[in-house]
């Protein structure tokens, strides 16, 4: 590889290390407790900050034994819980929904949290792009709702749908 090649690489490499490596979130005050699962093994009280969710086929009762089909990016933050990422096993996502699976499993983390953290409300799904069918999953949840490049205001997903369609190129 010649300096320019190595330049590109070391570039694309520091952006993705950014965007899935590094976290702008403070750890709150709960950092300094021990983790505590509930009876099905969600760590409900971990503390604010970027995490790596692993998702496996659990073999037997030990939900860690299996093979890893996908990994979600997700940020954990005073007001709300964001999917920021995920990648899923090639083979298994071509027969499996496994946007679907991680967001189900998300939602289910919230639930079990808001019961110790009432200040928990929101759920973001990430981006969502009106053309690319690989996003369109996230239209199946509901309440849902759009944040407005223009006003920067929330609009009911169905209205900002309607406004994709009739003004998007």
């Amino acid at each position: 590889l010649d300096e320019i090649q190595l330049s590109k690489i070391k570039r694309s490499y520091l952006t993705f290390y950014r965007f899935l490596g590094e976290t702008p979130v403070k750890q709150d005050e709960m950092s300094s407790k021990n983790s505590q699962y509930d009876e099905n093994g969600y760590d409900i009280h971990i503390p604010f900050g970027t995490y790596y969710q692993q998702y496996r086929l659990s073999t037997s009762k030990d939900a860690f034994d299996g093979p890893l089909i996908a990994v979600g990016v997700v940020d954990l933050l005073p007001h709300c819980f964001s999917s920021v990422y995920a990648f899923y096993d090639p083979i298994l996502s071509s027969s499996l929904e496994l946007g679907k699976y991680t967001a189900l499993r998300e939602i289910e983390w919230i639930r079990r949290a808001c019961q110790f953290r009432p200040e928990l409300h929101f759920y973001y799904l990430g981006y969502y792009i009106h053309s690319c069918p690989k996003m369109t999953y996230k239209a199946d949840y509901k309440p849902s709702e759009l944040l407005c490049p223009v006003n920067l205001k929330w609009v009911d997903f169905e209205i900002g749908k309607k406004r994709l369609e009739e003004r998007s190129p």
